[in-house]
């Protein structure tokens, strides 16, 4: 049972990759081609591709204690604690026969990197950034199905531009 004030996380299971592993972290904003460039860089390199996006999304989904703390943080908007979100990358890699992997979409912020390099003990190769204009990025994510974009205008009405550009007012 944690400690009030702190968080739950995943089983210990201490396996240092520091010798062995090679981390590269794949940055870049939604829609920018990390999805589309990681399964390229599997096939030809021999990595494990890691989402964090997705272990996060299948934590919650397992309804574990994490999985519902996750599920609050993104309620509220905020990003999931380090030692929460580098828990599950480290279950993650533990779990794979392979010791090169490709973790996209981390770390999102500094201690994000702190945490991941003193828990792992691992220091990335490098960091692959995807770097796309944002109307470049807004278009993409338009053209996706699931896609809403939320827009305040002046008078602080709320609008949802649908992916078929169609408007609706949210007060």
């Amino acid at each position: 049972m944690e400690s009030p004030g702190e968080f739950p996380t995943q089983k210990d299971t201490s396996k240092n990759f520091s010798n062995e592993a090679s981390v590269v972290f794949v940055l870049g904003g939604p829609a920018s081609g990390k999805g589309t460039q990681c399964p390229k860089i599997v096939e030809h390199f021999g990595f494990t591709h890691l989402c964090v996006g997705e272990l996060l999304e299948e934590e919650t989904k397992s309804g574990s204690e994490n999985g519902k703390m996750i599920r609050n943080f993104k309620l509220e908007g905020k990003i999931v604690p380090s030692e929460v979100t580098v828990g599950i990358l480290q279950q993650a890699m533990q779990q794979s026969e392979n010791k090169k992997f490709i973790i996209d979409g981390f770390p999102r912020n500094e201690e994000n990197l702190a945490t991941f390099e003193k828990t792992v003990k691992v220091e990335p190769e490098f960091v692959l950034f995807f770097d796309c204009p944002e109307e470049e990025l807004k278009r993409r994510l338009l053209s996706r199905n699931q896609v809403s974009l939320i827009l305040i205008d002046a008078a602080g009405f709320t609008m949802e531009a649908s992916p078929n550009r169609s408007f609706s007012f949210l007060l």
